[in-house]
């Protein structure tokens, strides 16, 4: 007989969860980690970091259940992928905020298929946040697990749990359309790679659309929305010569890469699904994350150093999927058992 917990936002069972994810927030590829976060733990709640614009700095930020406070959640938490947990863009304020959260709650807090790093402040905050968090954690890529200071396995992202994206094992008929999906820039990427000026990723970009066959037309897929139409991706690459289209899911956006002869991926989900499509593809890395597509055996220029050649689009190696779907899968058992444990 299942029994229920019952708090003051409803009636939950006892083997729910909350979960927290950047969905919602006008991203594609963090939207399809919180679907799958549905689909694994269907009795899960999301949580989310609300602001009180009655406060100030970091001290405004709350983490909410609908209208009740992180002290009403009774339930584990799992931070569900995304790659917060870092301090790269000059400030620790995420870190900082989240050290707050945890302030408030006694409960377990898991991470799971999560990017960790770089830290490039120096202090000691995220070791103590990586404390607090239940071991393992499980990360994404093994770029991350070099950030990741308590013991730590290594998973996978958790896009690689959704076998819903049917693989296309080759592609028989050209449609003369390059793929894009690209972030519109940002200085802080020049902290870790120091090579990436504005000039230079709009060069490079541009170099990629100019190598493609003669007679190619550009379809830019994009992946993020932004707060506004200011702040999307469409809006940055607006001057390209290219059809924008802006799908509303994954499945939608996996349709359009089908369309692909290849693609750049300058977006890491968009190229973990031109992979798990079997679509040639090139992913232009602003962050050690874009290991993680790597790993799929999709040639990624700038993990490390800057690039020089422009690399040939390659498909993923199905071998290589497949390891690391099965990865990721051991990884979620194991920490579906230690949920339960934790109840």
């Amino acid at each position: 007989m299942e029994h229920f917990l019952v708090l003051r936002f409803g009636i939950l069972s006892m083997n729910a969860v909350a979960m927290y994810s950047w969905q919602g927030n006008g991203n594609l590829g963090d939207d399809w980690i919180g679907q799958i976060g549905k689909i694994e733990f269907p009795d899960s709640y999301p949580v989310h970091e609300y602001r009180d614009p009655k406060r100030f700095a970091h001290q405004n930020y709350r983490l909410r259940k609908s209208r009740f406070s992180l002290r009403d959640i009774r339930d584990p938490i799992v931070l569900w992928g995304g790659g917060w947990l870092a301090s790269d863009r000059g400030t620790n304020e995420s870190i900082n905020r989240w050290l707050q959260h945890l302030e408030r709650t006694n409960v377990p807090v898991f991470g799971f298929g999560l990017g960790v790093g770089p830290f490039t402040l120096g202090d000691s905050s995220h070791d103590e946040l990586l404390n607090r968090l239940q071991a393992p954690l499980y990360v994404r890529s093994t770029a991350d697990l070099e950030y990741a200071d308590k013991a730590a396995h290594l998973s996978g992202d958790v896009v690689f749990l959704d076998s819903r994206i049917p693989l296309l094992e080759s592609q028989t008929t050209l449609h003369g359309l390059v793929g894009l999906s690209l972030p519109r820039y940002s200085p802080h990427w020049a902290l870790t790679r120091p090579w990436i000026t504005e000039k230079w990723y709009r060069d490079r970009v541009a170099a990629y659309i100019a190598a493609a066959p003669q007679g190619s037309k550009v379809l830019f897929i994009e992946f993020s929305a932004g707060s506004s139409f200011k702040d999307s991706d469409s809006y940055y690459w607006r001057e390209l010569d290219a059809l924008f289209v802006k799908p509303r899911n994954e499945l939608e956006a996996a349709e359009f890469m089908r369309s692909c002869d290849s693609f750049l991926a300058g977006r890491l989900h968009a190229g973990f699904l031109a992979a798990l499509s079997g679509i040639p593809t090139v992913g232009l890395a602003y962050h050690h994350k874009f290991l993680a597509l790597a790993e799929t055996g999709i040639p990624v220029e700038g993990i490390r150093e800057e690039p020089t050649d422009l690399v040939k689009p390659l498909q993923a190696d199905p071998r290589a999927v497949e390891k690391i779907r099965a990865r990721t899968r051991l990884c979620l058992e194991q920490l579906k058992r230690a949920l339960s444990e934790a109840v």
